[in-house]
């Protein structure tokens, strides 16, 4: 411990931290984009913890989970969510689903370093 109780934290798991970090990416949707580029979905890493409460939810609807997911983790540049729980009826009834289903399959994806630093 350091001085005034405060924890040291584990070098290894600040340098595993920084490489979760990394692979944060950015998934080009050229069908949910305007007539001069694609839309830019930001997308940051999955965490064992949303897995894990996604897989829970995927037992009762999977498919719900797969529009769950990409509400979940689709941002903007400046980290603001580009869907909410109101788009879910819209995503699951109105949307092209192989569309949907690329999208979610591209956020599920773990990126090697190389990858997430666009080699």
């Amino acid at each position: 411990m350091a001085k005034g109780g405060n924890a040291v934290e584990n070098p290894i798991i600040g340098r595993a931290r920084n490489h979760f970090r990394a692979l944060a990416r950015v998934i080009e949707v050229p069908e949910w984009g305007d007539d001069e580029q694609a839309l830019a979905v930001h997308v940051s890493p999955v965490t064992m913890n949303e897995k894990k409460m996604l897989a829970k939810k995927a037992e009762n609807d999977e498919f719900g989970t797969v529009i769950d997911t990409i509400i979940m983790k689709s941002a903007d540049e400046a980290g603001d969510p580009l869907f909410s729980k109101e788009d879910k009826h819209a995503l699951m009834h109105g949307v092209d689903p192989d569309v949907v289903l690329r999208v979610f399959n591209e956020i599920m994806h773990t990126p090697t370093l190389e990858e997430a630093a666009g080699n």
